[in-house]
């Protein structure tokens, strides 16, 4: 079964990497999950810790 997580978020760079550290160490299988972290345009401070995620877990990034 496959599951997508849609997660808008605005300045909270800190929740958006627990939140995905979180899903990756929870879940068992990642093949089965996706992951939209939803930003506005302005939002740098949100932008700069998902380009971070994607840094610190490349396997994971499908985009």
């Amino acid at each position: 079964m496959k599951f997508s997580i849609i997660c808008p978020t605005r300045r909270r760079p800190n929740l958006i990497v627990l939140f995905v550290e979180s899903i990756i160490k929870t879940t068992k299988n990642m093949k089965d999950i996706e992951i939209q972290l939803i930003t506005d345009e302005d939002d740098i401070i949100a932008k700069n810790a998902v380009l971070s995620l994607k840094d610190k877990y490349p396997k994971y990034d499908n985009e």
